[in-house]
């Protein structure tokens, strides 16, 4: 088992989750993420785990039942011990069904005086009234509360989109600490995070949105982070860009076929042929030797990551036309 200190987590408003596996996938083997945490997942119940899955985590969602968009979910690794709670039916009150997923999660290890994790993924759709939102912020509150008399020294982590919400309360009356501080959207600060172990984390780093949504991502890590290597397979792969497919041509070109022409076996004329073909190629494109995640899907390849990587570095540079 590799040991973790605290949970590395991604949040982001992914409007559509669907359209954008891919990516998550490529941006958790970049950034080592334990915990995936998504607002506006556009699932619906019809939906089924496997065809949202990511390999090496489990999937936790809690789906908008009706209307378009909304709904929250949670990968978390697999490793991770989660369990879906729900604190005296915790999403539903003043007859309104809010889109929040409560967890408990246990590591392997844990920094003293942590018993557990309580993670809740939120999401406040900008059209809430006054009296939704006093709602949610209620619902939020006892939920809270009811975790703090069952688990002593539970690390909370409440966290994701809250739009127009007056997150001051969590703040006067929870004693959380907000620790976003950048914005995620626009001129805004609407992905936020509470924790009540905040000395336990790095400062979160704003990431790049995940393919177009408007919101920017939000890493958080954990500082003392142990882990072992993923479990890798070693694949072979020829580089045949149109240049070497032209050398290739070339190279066969050049063989003298007056044998071949004046033989009268077929399969003599068919070696002849492959030798030639697989000695060029052999030349101009040699078979090279990497590593990938056990895990990887065929088309995640290293030049996919590259590119992924060269975002965001254009990214944190500000250069946006490279981005």
């Amino acid at each position: 088992l590799h040991k973790i200190l605290m949970p590395s987590i991604l949040m982001s408003n992914v409007n559509r989750v669907m359209n954008k596996l891919d990516e998550l996938y490529a941006v958790t083997g970049l950034y080592n993420i334990d915990l995936i945490c998504i607002s506006e997942s556009w699932l619906t119940p019809d939906v089924p785990d496997s065809a949202c899955f990511i390999p090496g985590y489990q999937v936790f969602r809690k789906d908008r039942k009706s209307g378009l968009g909304g709904g929250v979910m949670c990968y978390a690794r697999e490793c991770l011990r989660c369990v879906v709670a729900d604190p005296n039916s915790g999403s539903v009150r003043d007859g309104f069904e809010h889109e929040i997923l409560w967890l408990t999660i246990r590591p392997p290890t844990l920094p003293r005086p942590i018993s557990l994790i309580v993670l809740a993924i939120v999401y406040c759709p900008p059209w809430y009234s006054t009296e939704m939102k006093r709602s949610l912020v209620r619902t939020i509150t006892c939920g809270v509360d009811f975790f703090a008399g069952k688990f002593s020294n539970a690390c909370f982590l409440i966290l994701g989109d809250f739009n127009s919400l007056n997150i001051n309360f969590f703040s006067r009356v929870l004693h959380f600490k907000q620790i976003v501080t950048q914005n995620t959207r626009a001129n805004k600060i609407l992905d936020v995070i509470f924790t009540n172990f905040k000395d336990n984390y790095n400062e979160p780093i704003i990431l790049p949105p995940l393919g177009r949504s408007d919101h920017n991502s939000v890493f958080l890590s954990s500082e003392g982070l142990q882990r072992v290597a993923s479990q890798h397979r070693q694949v072979k792969h020829r580089i045949l860009s149109d240049r070497a497919i032209s050398d290739i041509a070339t190279e066969i070109s050049r063989t003298n076929w007056t044998d071949y022409y004046y033989l009268d076996d077929s399969q003599l004329q068919s070696d002849i042929l492959y030798t030639a073909i697989t000695k060029a190629v052999d030349l101009v494109a040699p078979v090279q030797v990497s590593s990938v995640r056990m895990s990887d899907k065929p088309w995640v390849t290293g030049e996919f990551r590259d590119l992924i990587s060269q975002r965001d570095t254009a990214y944190h540079r500000r250069d946006l036309a490279t981005y």
